[in-house]
């Protein structure tokens, strides 16, 4: 019985479809040439620092009318990362983050690392059995949250919540100074949980390594990226791009509420100060709909 073949070769001589030699090395070797040389032995942390020393009073997180440097940043979450050492935090100690859209969450996201841990962000519209299984899964001890969200959410009684209007007071009274880990390229960074369309959400573990190799090679291919706002819910990983191609490659990243996310009269105002977006192509279709990024400078 005579077969045909539904996928001819189509790089053969005898091909009636024959591409050019020219074109076999631009599919082979151009589209192919993603290897790239990047430093295996730091942590993500690494690149941060090097935009504190390189610019220290650059703004670096935006939210609101509320800013803060990279120095005023470094401190902070210097300061935060000295406390959670003091709770008994260290290397690979996953603590869930449940915080608003703010200067905090920043804050917090680096305090996390800085103190050794992996930061586990939870958006705070996810359904309560979704957040109780997130931090079950965890074996979380702690959990960072601020007021508006401790007040709405109560964990088991073997998680003890650190609110951060709470902890505040105490956070300035520490040395800004940096916290001394032993932190390795090998050690946990973050853990971000699936959708759970298959079943139970389950968490993606990401290592130090991984996160600078995935920043270094978005960066080297978007820079410069500008003005950053953040899309992406923080419990999405686009979130990861967003957060750490700023803060660890010298942008500023903007932060506002989620409802003005969705809200074309004030997110108009927010993307005119705006240079890069990263979302879903929903979102794209939403912006294109509204009409908010013709003659824009935007970068999406």
């Amino acid at each position: 019985m005579n077969t045909i073949d539904p996928h001819p070769n189509i790089l053969s001589n005898q091909s009636p479809n024959r591409i050019s030699p020219l074109e076999i090395k631009q599919i082979l070797q151009v589209f192919n040439g993603t290897a790239s040389v990047y430093p295996k032995n730091i942590t993500i942390l690494k690149l941060f620092d090097t935009q504190v020393e390189k610019s220290p009073e650059s703004v670096a997180v935006i939210s609101g009318t509320k800013k803060l440097t990279y120095r005023a940043l470094d401190e902070a979450s210097n300061q935060l990362a000295r406390y959670l050492r003091s709770k008994g935090i260290r290397e690979e100690t996953m603590v869930p983050i449940l915080m608003e859209r703010s200067l905090e969450l920043v804050i917090g996201i680096l305090g996390i690392l800085k103190a050794g841990g992996a930061y586990v962000p939870i958006d705070p519209e996810h359904p309560r059995d979704r957040i109780d299984a997130i931090v079950r899964e965890t074996g979380a001890l702690w959990l960072l949250t601020d007021r508006l969200n401790h007040e709405g959410y109560q964990p088991g009684a073997n998680v003890q919540q650190l609110v951060w209007e709470e902890i505040h007071s105490s956070l300035l009274q520490l040395p800004v100074g940096k916290v001394q880990t032993n932190l390795t390229p090998s050690n946990l960074a973050y853990v971000i949980f699936t959708s759970g369309s298959t079943g139970t959400p389950k968490g993606v573990m990401v290592e130090h390594a991984q996160l600078v190799a995935s920043s270094l090679a978005r960066n080297n291919y978007y820079s410069p990226l500008g003005a950053v706002l953040l899309i992406p819910s923080v419990a999405f990983d686009a979130s990861v791009a967003a957060i750490f191609g700023s803060v660890g490659n010298g942008n500023c990243l903007i932060l506002c509420p989620q409802d003005q996310i969705k809200d074309p009269g004030q997110l108009k105002s927010l993307l005119a100060n705006t240079d890069t977006i990263l979302c879903i192509p929903s979102y794209y279709h939403f912006l294109l709909d509204e009409g908010l990024v013709q003659g824009s400078r935007l970068s999406t």
